[in-house]
């Protein structure tokens, strides 16, 4: 399993997050190029992504483009790990305390939905 925690930055990964990304991503460790693009070398394994965001950018209502959760997907995919889970924390920028423990309750809910699904 797989966790990683980060912010949204001007709609996507911020620095510290693409350099680790790079540091991952790696031909012939990591994936390999095939004939039709490449191919992951690691095994699938579950892999959750705690988002914090100022705006609102996931589901519905958002009010501003995300392209971290699509660039995630397709950076993990390209290496072989599909079992992506995304946990937005929304509108932290103007969020009360209350709203901000109501959306952690929601996300650490659905984790343990997930997890219990798998089996773990």
């Amino acid at each position: 399993m797989l966790v990683i925690g980060t912010p949204m930055h001007n709609f996507t990964v911020p620095a510290a997050l693409k350099a680790w990304i790079d540091l991952v991503v790696r031909p012939f460790h990591t994936f390999a190029p095939g004939e039709n693009g490449k191919v992951g070398l690691l095994p699938d394994k579950p892999v959750f992504i705690a988002i914090a965001s100022g705006g609102h950018f996931h589901g519905e209502g958002a009010a501003q483009p995300g392209f971290l959760t699509p660039y995630l997907s397709a950076v993990l995919g390209c290496i072989g790990v599909r079992s992506v889970h995304f946990l937005p924390l929304q509108r932290t920028a103007r969020a009360t305390a209350s709203d901000l423990g109501q959306q952690t309750h929601a996300l650490l809910k659905r984790v343990d939905d997930i997890l219990r699904h798998m089996g773990a």
